[in-house]
């Protein structure tokens, strides 16, 4: 398993302007729901970075104008209404993804959506040792996993296909879930 460390995400995700985590809070042309912990919140601005430079429009709830001051069932219903929108799902998995009460309802709800090909994770690390986040957490094998791999001899993102353990590039996975987006195109079993 390649899962990232922190470095390696905010070393490749940039520095992401104010302007862009705004925009990321609009719902306005968005077609990636990006899922994390609120304990995580210091890896969302450079996962959001990641993910734009692979094609995706990305939403981020951080302070979301719809949600602030919203109770639960309301809280759950603004979500709902944005994960159909969006209609994927990427979701940060740390140490901290455990302790998250709205995690596994907002993968169950992008799951039974769009399907679970529309659905990824993104495992972080805090350092290079090895990594016990997979230990108690036994449904993420079912969902594709975007990791720093090494694909036709280049080092870059790759998402693993749960069903045969082979990678494509991030971009191919973000171009395939979204062109499957578009009118006439039904989720499917499978990315490649």
């Amino acid at each position: 398993m390649a899962i990232a460390t922190y470095a390696q995400l905010r070393g490749e995700g940039g520095v992401v302007a104010e302007r862009r985590v705004k925009l990321a809070r609009s719902l306005a042309e968005k077609d990636l729901f990006l899922s994390y912990s609120h304990k995580d919140a210091a890896h969302v601005r450079p996962a959001l970075g990641l993910l734009e430079q692979h094609g995706a429009n990305v939403y981020v709830d951080l302070q979301d104008g719809g949600i602030k001051g919203l109770a639960g069932s309301d809280i759950a219903a603004r979500l709902r209404q944005t994960v159909r929108r969006c209609r994927r799902l990427v979701v940060i998995v740390s140490d901290q993804t455990g302790s998250s009460r709205w995690i596994p309802w907002e993968m169950g709800l992008a799951d039974g959506i769009a399907g679970s090909d529309h659905v990824a994770l993104l495992p972080l690390r805090p350092g290079p040792s090895a990594s016990t986040l997979w230990l108690n957490q036994k449904y993420f094998d079912l969902y594709a996993r975007i990791e720093r791999v090494t694909l036709e001899g280049e080092r870059c993102w790759g998402v693993r296909d749960p069903s045969d353990g082979k990678y494509w590039r991030l971009e191919r996975w973000i171009e395939i879930t979204k062109r499957r987006l578009s009118p006439g195109h039904a989720p499917r079993g499978t990315h490649k």
